[in-house]
């Protein structure tokens, strides 16, 4: 089962307690933040009419980026480690990461840069 923290929720929080440096941090964090599945993660972004996946093989120990369904990065993730993947999208560089703070993961998939909406998918 994947536990997910809401943003909305992490923000009041710091509302709550003050710590406004860190709420526009929480804003740009679009990665689900959580337990990690037992047999892995996929996330999926758009961008400008491209599928940008980001999918963790526990089964396997691998972490891949791919971009319109094809392959353009992987790393071997057979011990928790923090893993920047990064591609090309015409001429946009594309990042995927991935912080473990283990059991937890911080996903989260970049064009130039900017963050993206992502979705987890089963």
């Amino acid at each position: 089962m994947f536990l997910q923290f809401d943003v909305s929720v992490l923000i009041a929080r710091l509302l709550i307690l003050g710590n406004y440096a860190n709420i526009e941090k929480s804003i740009c964090l679009v990665g689900k933040v959580g337990v990690m599945a037992i047999t892995g993660d996929h996330y999926v972004a758009e961008y400008d009419g491209h599928t940008i996946e980001l999918v963790r093989n526990n089964w396997n120990k691998t972490l891949k980026l791919l971009i319109d369904g094809e392959e353009v990065a992987s790393a071997s993730v057979a011990l928790p480690h923090d893993v920047t993947l990064t591609g090309m999208l015409d001429q946009h560089t594309v990042t995927g990461k991935s912080l473990t703070r283990f059991p937890r993961t911080e996903d989260s998939i970049e064009v130039d840069g900017m963050v993206l909406p992502v979705t987890k998918k089963k």
